[in-house]
């Protein structure tokens, strides 16, 4: 039972017509009528009591009489009787990820602990993510298929006729018109806006658009508006995965444990993309026996998704070493299994599509090199080429021109990257960073994709808040941040 081509996996996660852009002034306040509520993430885990509203909103915010869409807000209220009047926004990546879910999440590792102290946090599902008028389709989000190359663009057209709205009307531009009606509803001057990831743009671009409503912005695993997402991917990821091998050949405990690692995963790589091997595992939640055809993009995806988090990045030459000994790939297929299940739950493959479409695959014709370079890949150019299929069926207008060019600003900014991250690298954030008159771009040693969880990071983002002078800033507590040692065996990293 192959899963989905790697073509359309890869596609999945990066990261319209030209509106009338509406002042503060034009936009009608709407009441937001909170009720409590228990939160859960779309895929079961985590649980939040939070004040939740259903929002309905035009499709085209420059038109009231346009179809309504429905929005959904969460707030986690302060636990001061008094608190501050600028509330913490949060945006997830993806594109196509539920912000809620990052709530939860952030939530359960305490992140808002010290920020509660002093204000409220506040999330809404970008539109046609999550719980709002989510553009999800069933068509692209199927695992139980062998998708062929020529199945990709019949796939969309399929998942077009599946879609509730015009997917047109589904992107970065109208997103930040949401957050700041959202903002005026709410009855808050200003917000301070956090964005992680592909949220970072959607973050940059609303600091650009509505400069006086964003107090601070903390970019997370920065997008800077001038990357085209896609084409550099691959590029950045190998990246990532050479230094692993590097650093595995210079760690004493990891090479005599993984002796000449590279070799064997390309090895691992060459041998499945001649001979796939059917494999067997239990399904870990169900019990359920699961059989899967391991391909090569098995292993790709698995390595590629490691590379974002710093404990599952140690652990990869054990899994590269022991698979290929073995010559079991269970735990490869077992593990793409469940991520793949993850990626469908938990993006909006639709959203995603609608944002690439307009503000990415537009502007891959002056990357061609990027994409030639990426075929020597272990992802290879199919990352890219995937897109490209899917957008020559996708409807999109213009993208406002704005959108792409040089970030400037004089908003308090706080920009956070992970050493080791293989898709937003710290040379994206020092890249958006150079163009912003009150910055400080922290970067975290041995970390990945995505900060904010980690170390003091939370009480330095709290710091920030409470004071964005970042001259004020103290971060002496970064240096503390450290890499995670390679486990060597079973039981965890050499003593």
């Amino acid at each position: 039972m192959p899963i989905v081509s790697f073509r359309l996996i890869s596609s999945l996660i990066f990261l319209v017509a030209l509106p009338c852009y509406l002042t503060a002034n034009a936009q009608p306040k709407k009441e937001l009528n909170f009720n409590s509520c228990e939160l859960s993430t779309l895929d079961g885990r985590g649980m939040l009591s939070a004040l939740c509203a259903d929002w309905k909103q035009p499709i085209d915010p420059g038109d009231a009489e346009s179809t309504q869409i429905d929005l959904f807000v969460a707030k986690v209220s302060s636990v001061s009787p008094n608190p501050n009047p600028d509330p913490l926004l949060i945006i997830n990546g993806g594109p196509g990820a539920s912000s809620v879910d990052l709530l939860i999440d952030l939530a359960g590792a305490n992140v808002f602990r010290r920020i509660l102290h002093k204000r409220d946090v506040i999330v809404m599902d970008q539109r046609g993510t999550g719980r709002s008028s989510s553009l999800a389709c069933p068509a692209l989000a199927d695992n139980k298929i062998q998708i062929t190359d020529t199945d990709i663009k019949l796939l969309t057209k399929k998942c077009l006729g599946q879609l509730n709205y015009d997917p047109k009307y589904f992107s970065t531009t109208y997103a930040v018109q949401d957050i700041e009606s959202l903002r005026i509803a709410l009855g808050k001057d200003r917000l301070n806006v956090y964005g992680v990831s592909y949220g970072s743009r959607v973050a940059v671009e609303y600091a650009r658009q509505f400069e006086k409503s964003a107090r601070t912005l903390i970019l997370d695993g920065v997008v800077p508006p001038t990357i085209a997402l896609g084409p550099d991917i691959a590029i950045k990821s190998q990246e990532a995965l050479d230094l692993v091998f590097k650093q595995c050949r210079e760690s004493v405990a990891c090479n005599n444990a993984f002796p000449n690692l590279d070799e064997k995963f390309w090895d691992l790589m060459a041998r499945l993309e001649k001979h796939p091997v059917n494999t067997k595992f239990r399904d870990p939640r169900s019990g359920d026996p699961i059989e899967v055809e391991v391909e090569k993009e098995h292993l790709a995806l698995v390595v590629r998704m490691s590379l974002y988090n710093p404990e599952l990045r140690s652990l990869l030459p054990y899994l590269i070493y022991e698979t290929s000994l073995k010559n079991d790939f269970s735990r490869i297929a077992a593990t793409a299994t469940q991520l793949l299940d993850q990626l469908g739950q938990s993006i909006s493959n639709g959203m995603h599509n609608a944002v690439a479409c307009a503000e990415d695959v537009p502007f891959y014709d002056e990357q061609q090199r990027l994409i030639k370079d990426s075929k020597e890949t272990y992802m290879g150019s199919d990352f890219h080429q995937s897109l490209i299929e899917i957008c020559s069926e996708w409807p999109v207008g213009p993208t406002n021109e704005s959108m792409k060019q040089v970030f400037t600003s004089k908003t308090p900014s706080l920009i956070l990257s992970g050493q080791y991250d293989p898709v937003t690298p710290p040379s994206y954030g020092e890249q958006l960073a150079s163009n912003l008159e009150n910055r400080l771009h922290i970067i975290g040693e041995g970390q990945g994709h995505g900060l904010i969880s980690r170390g003091c990071i939370p009480k330095v983002l709290s710091d920030f808040m409470e004071d964005p002078n970042l001259e004020n800033l103290k971060t002496d507590c970064i240096k503390h941040l450290k890499p995670v040692p390679f486990f060597v065996n079973a039981y965890g990293p050499s003593p």
